[in-house]
């Protein structure tokens, strides 16, 4: 049999299966509980690298219902329901605790015509939502999965969390297939990693008064001559490479010669080759203009500069027409539907890919926007359809005791 043809007739078993129909069932007439957890979970603070609330409430939820959840070192929790053959691969779903937003920021929910409106109630608090609904349904109904699925909320996916999360998950659990949920677009399925360097370029000198000691080397002005040849810089369309200078600070006065200043460089390929070659050029040139700003000026004191890896999210990509993309396609199929798939971007993903491991992101049901806005909205019609898309996944992925194989291959 193809791969194609037993992914279809998979998702074909299982929608045949009555305990798949009341798990369906379930996951529609549970739709008042998604919505109420995810109103009660977008208020709890959860800026990257200071999740920590919303993982003791994560816990606490999936903990009420039976489940044993383990917190990990660096703050993701999951819950595993064992699979029925021991020697069975291990499937993941996750929804990532941590927002873009500020401890500091006010968390209220505001609710006009059907659209609530808060900080961080897409993204990703909605996903965090359904796999605790997800996670209700195997529990109601008795689904047993033939591999282990394992339900989290990882942390570290936004900004300079840096996915320490999912490094952190990947570097001590056997996890042989990734889904998170990541985005509100539930025919769209995303394959591919868009990576990133990002760095915090420090210029350093002696400094002084900007008349009595004119002369000397200023570090603010070697940051501009690093920024005017990075600015010369193109990029690339195919593979898409980017480069940006986000933050600049530093200084004393407007009549002193800095003591220091830094630049906050962000690096972005969808083809990691390509972000290494821009990572060594824009380094370089970070250098170089210390040395042109100390050549400059033929002074005794000179500029230093010191380069700090702030983040590094791994580039890959995935066939198209493979596992991940197959058997969604197959769910989308059944359900009457066609699959899209996503341009590339950063996400959670990043980790799995880079390591060969089939990975993807599904979207959950409703619609929202302004996402890492304050503006944030989110409108749950309709909601079904999310839950229902990674539930047939992850059973096609995982199979279904009685019914139907996995599609995933243990790790050797």
């Amino acid at each position: 049999m193809e791969r194609g043809e037993r992914n279809m007739n998979n998702v074909q078993k299982l929608l045949g299966e009555e305990k798949v129909q009341k798990a369906l069932d379930y996951l529609k007439q549970d739709a008042g509980n998604i919505l109420k957890e995810q109103l009660e979970i977008v208020t709890i603070p959860a800026p990257s690298n200071d999740e920590g609330e919303r993982t003791e409430d994560f816990a606490r939820r999936l903990r009420e219902m039976g489940y044993e959840p383990v917190i990990d070192k660096v703050g993701n929790v999951y819950a595993k329901i064992p699979g029925t053959d021991p020697e069975a691969p291990t499937v993941m779903v996750a929804g990532h605790l941590d927002t873009v937003f500020p401890r500091t920021l006010p968390l209220e929910v505001k609710e006009k015509d059907g659209v609530y409106h808060c900080p961080g109630i897409c993204d990703d608090t909605r996903a965090l939502a359904e796999v605790l609904s997800l996670a209700r349904a195997f529990k109601e109904t008795g689904l047993k999965p033939k591999a282990n699925l394992l339900l989290c909320g990882n942390v570290g996916e936004e900004g300079l969390g840096d996915l320490r999360g999912t490094k952190e998950l990947f570097r001590t659990l056997p996890i042989d297939a990734f889904v998170s949920l990541d985005h509100w677009g539930v025919e769209e399925i995303l394959l591919d990693a868009t990576g990133s360097k990002r760095y915090k370029i420090t210029y350093t000198a002696e400094g002084g008064h900007s008349f009595g000691a004119f002369g000397k080397p200023n570090p603010i002005h070697a940051m501009g001559r690093a920024i005017a040849a990075i600015s010369e810089l193109h990029g690339l369309k195919e593979p898409k490479t980017t480069f940006n200078v986000g933050v600049v600070s530093g200084g004393t006065s407007i009549n002193s010669i800095p003591c220091e200043t830094h630049m906050l460089v962000d690096i972005r390929s969808n083809s990691a080759q390509e972000l290494e070659k821009l990572e060594s050029t824009i380094l370089d040139m970070a250098r170089k203009a210390a040395q042109e700003e100390t050549d400059h000026w033929k002074h005794e004191d000179h500029v230093n500069v010191i380069i700090e890896k702030i983040g590094d999210r791994p580039a890959g990509s995935q066939p198209h027409d493979g596992i991940m993309a197959e058997t969604f396609s197959q769910v989308m199929e059944a359900m009457g539907k066609a699959m899209h798939i996503s341009e590339a971007g950063s996400t959670d993903c990043n980790v799995p890919v880079s390591l060969g491991v089939p990975a993807a992101v599904l979207g959950y049901g409703g619609t929202g926007g302004n996402c890492h806005n304050p503006e944030e909205w989110y409108r749950p019609d309709p909601n079904y359809p999310g839950p229902a898309h990674s539930l047939l996944m992850l059973l096609a992925l995982t199979g279904l005791e009685g019914v139907c194989d996995g599609v995933i291959v243990k790790k050797k």
